[in-house]
């Protein structure tokens, strides 16, 4: 009886928080407008967070049955992000991660270059710029890294001009330029 009551507490209350969760979702076609489910290209889905905060997930409809999460972050308001964002390319590999702070790039920013293996399958992401953004201005060290992994660039910004001593690369990793 007792097993009987946690599965049946349990059920409800998964029941309970699942109404709670249901957000609204929109379909868009290659261009982001509106359109019909049968036409989209991506899909988008709102959910309830907490204390008023929304998640927002954006999907690539890479089939009938495959759709690739291509954006991913927090929000109040409308489209006023908070906290982490995540964005992926189309065949599911990472693009770029960062930080909002009332809509505004803050804190370290990654971008990420598509590393092609000689099996199309086993596709590989890597670093291929950091930044760090005060107020949506890049403010502090950056690295820069060519296709293969080498330092292409590294120094500072200061309200997104280079300040002080930044360093370039060539490819075989010979200074070219302060």
């Amino acid at each position: 009886m007792k097993k009987l009551f946690y599965l049946l507490f349990f059920s409800i209350s998964f029941a309970f928080s699942q109404d709670n969760l249901e957000g609204e979702v929109n379909y868009l076609d290659f261009k982001d407008n509106p359109t019909s489910k049968s036409n989209a290209t991506y899909y988008e889905f709102k959910t309830p967070y907490k204390n008023e905060i929304y998640k927002y997930q954006k999907y690539f409809i890479a089939s009938a049955t495959k759709a690739y999460l291509i954006e991913k972050y927090f929000y109040y308001q409308e489209d006023n992000k908070q906290g982490k964002y995540q964005s992926f390319r189309k065949d599911g590999s990472k693009k770029e991660e960062g930080y909002y702070k009332d809509d505004l790039k803050n804190g370290p920013w990654v971008l990420y270059w598509l590393k092609k293996n000689d099996s199309s399958i086993n596709n590989e992401t890597y670093l291929y710029k950091k930044s760090i953004y005060v107020n949506n201005l890049r403010n502090g060290s950056f690295k820069e890294l060519y296709e293969d992994g080498s330092t292409q660039g590294e120094g500072f910004y200061k309200n997104n001009n280079f300040d002080k001593e930044c360093k370039w690369y060539h490819p075989n990793g010979q200074l070219s330029s302060l």
